[in-house]
């Protein structure tokens, strides 16, 4: 078991017939986008939840993503002062990606040391250029940028 992530617009699904409203972030790619951990270019990648809870504690996110629960139960602050919930802390749900977030994630990926797996590939790094690639895409080209899991 694990996250559906993605990054970009917000969209809605509507069903009035059957009382059904959902807010997601549709499956893209870009050409320009880092390789991310699903070895693609896409703004989607599907951790399990000990590895990604893992992931944002070594490389100092767990409280951008988990701000509100159990163990990070205050806000997040981004450095424009705003207080935030986790990314994470309603499961499913989506959420709006903020110039705090990305900087969050900059700052991060800027501060990483790439530790090399055995295949030579720091997967963390992979994670934390996702995360900056397509936080600054989708502040940049959408309407509503959105962080969404499922």
């Amino acid at each position: 078991m694990g996250y559906n992530l993605y990054i970009g617009e917000a969209a809605a699904d509507v069903d009035l017939a059957d009382r059904y409203a959902r807010v997601h972030v549709a499956a893209r790619s870009h050409p320009d986008a880092p390789l991310g951990s699903t070895e693609d270019y896409t703004n989607y990648c599907w951790p399990s939840y000990t590895q990604w809870g893992a992931f944002c504690e070594k490389v100092g996110l767990y409280a951008v993503f988990y701000a509100g629960q159990r163990k990070s139960p205050e806000p997040w602050t981004g450095v424009s002062g705003v207080r935030y919930d986790g990314l994470l802390t309603s499961h499913p749900g989506c959420v709006a990606i903020t110039e705090d977030h990305a900087d969050a994630f900059a700052v991060a990926l800027a501060s990483w040391v790439p530790q090399p797996g055995e295949d030579g590939i720091c997967w963390w790094t992979r994670r934390l250029e996702w995360l900056a690639w397509w936080s600054r895409w989708a502040l940049d080209n959408c309407q509503h940028p959105s962080f969404y899991n499922s």
